[in-house]
């Protein structure tokens, strides 16, 4: 991590710079990010780009004003890196084309943003979602091909070096600062932000190692991992935990065997209703109650909340898609999914069925082409994990 630091000393001088700044003034951003992108851009630095938009977007969803400029330069940021690659295509060899299985998403997204009750906001963070999945991973891409292990070395360590950051704040800033309701958050607005980053950023660490075995020594791994883990501990995420259980799983079965992997998915898939009707009991033998948080599972954590407030707006703004999928009982939605305390579990099952009955087959489709692609792939894969596929893994993360 020192070598790191030494290494690439100008760009952490440069970002120190205008996250200070931009803490005591913060439409700074405006000015000061795209400054910097231009200096990386004029001396070919395309790495420090793709890490500086990493950078942005991780501070933006912190919740403290003091991180307000992050949310005001991240469009910006986005904006400029996206001219970039329009103004000088020719130096990006490589084109991704992630974005082509998203685009019906996306028209269906910017259709809808018509309806929206602030139409312009809709608009804007449509188009900044799709030039963020169209556009960036081309950086990723390039880099990747120009650099190979030293760009993903960079952009573990960077990742690291936030981890770290976050730990020490824990001793210096007040407990509300790195703490959500008993729960810890780092530099991140809540604690399942922290569960979300560190189970995509265990993943990309873990492929990385799979691609280049010497990319870190046995002590750089321990840190690595160390702070992964310790962050998800700390932050007490459930979804974090057992995703990262399930991927190591089904990693070593198919380091065996592609197809013992995928009997194993299936024979999952079809026990997983067993599972999650007895987790809660699962989890309460293994004495893990009070830290798993059991008595919020069947509430989803507060999630009923979020899919009512999401069922309204549906029923109300947008168009013909998603409405009329409720009971027709004479029960409200209140009545439905908070009254009678729906689970998750029950929730989806009365969608589903809903699905079926208001024509909306096309979208039980979508498990069926998700196993033709699995299979697909299967069939080509040795029982190692090849470049190609971590590749194409590491670029959609």
């Amino acid at each position: 991590m020192l070598t790191y630091a030494k290494e690439n000393y100008q760009f952490i001088i440069i970002s120190l710079i205008w996250v200070f700044v931009g803490i005591m003034v913060d439409v700074t951003a405006m000015a000061l990010v795209p400054a910097a992108f231009l200096i990386y851009r004029q001396k070919g630095y395309y790495t420090e780009i793709v890490l500086s938009i990493a950078l942005i977007c991780y501070l933006s969803d912190n919740r403290h004003w003091e991180f307000n400029f992050a949310t005001i330069g991240k469009d910006i940021a986005l904006l400029t890196a996206c001219a970039f690659f329009f103004l000088n295509s020719k130096n990006f060899p490589l084109r991704s084309k992630i974005y082509y299985a998203f685009i019906p998403f996306f028209i269906l997204a910017f259709f809808l943003s018509t309806r929206h009750p602030t139409p312009v906001l809709s608009f804007q963070k449509t188009l900044s979602f799709f030039l963020m999945v169209a556009v960036i991973p081309n950086y990723f891409l390039r880099q990747l091909y120009v650099e190979g292990q030293d760009f993903l070395r960079k952009t573990i360590w960077m990742g690291t070096i936030l981890y770290i950051i976050a730990f020490g704040m824990i001793f210096i800033l007040p407990v509300h600062w790195t703490y959500l309701e008993g729960r810890y958050n780092g530099l991140l607005g809540n604690p399942n932000g922290v569960g979300t980053f560190s189970t995509l950023f265990f993943i990309v660490v873990y492929i990385a190692i799979e691609m280049y075995p010497k990319i870190f020594t046995l002590p750089q791994k321990i840190i690595v991992f160390g702070a992964i883990i310790m962050s998800i501990l700390l932050a007490s995420s459930r979804n974090s935990i057992f995703s990262i259980m399930i991927f190591m799983m089904f990693a070593r079965f198919y380091k065996l065997s592609p197809w013992i992997g995928f009997v194993i998915v299936i024979v999952v898939a079809l026990l997983f209703q067993i599972i999650n009707e007895n987790l809660p009991y699962i989890i309460t033998s293994l004495g893990l109650g009070a830290y798993m948080r059991v008595e919020h599972l069947n509430d989803g954590s507060g999630r009923l909340i979020a899919w009512t407030f999401a069922m309204e707006q549906i029923q109300k703004y947008y168009f013909f898609l998603g409405r009329d999928l409720h009971l027709r009982n004479g029960c409200s939605k209140k009545q439905r999914l908070v009254k009678h305390a729906w689970s998750p579990r029950r929730c989806t099952q009365y969608l589903f069925g809903n699905m079926v009955k208001y024509r909306y087959c096309w979208v039980m489709l979508l498990p069926l082409w998700i196993l033709f692609k699995f299979y697909k792939s299967i069939k080509k894969q040795s029982p190692c994990i090849s470049h190609h596929v971590c590749h194409h893994v590491l670029h959609f993360i």
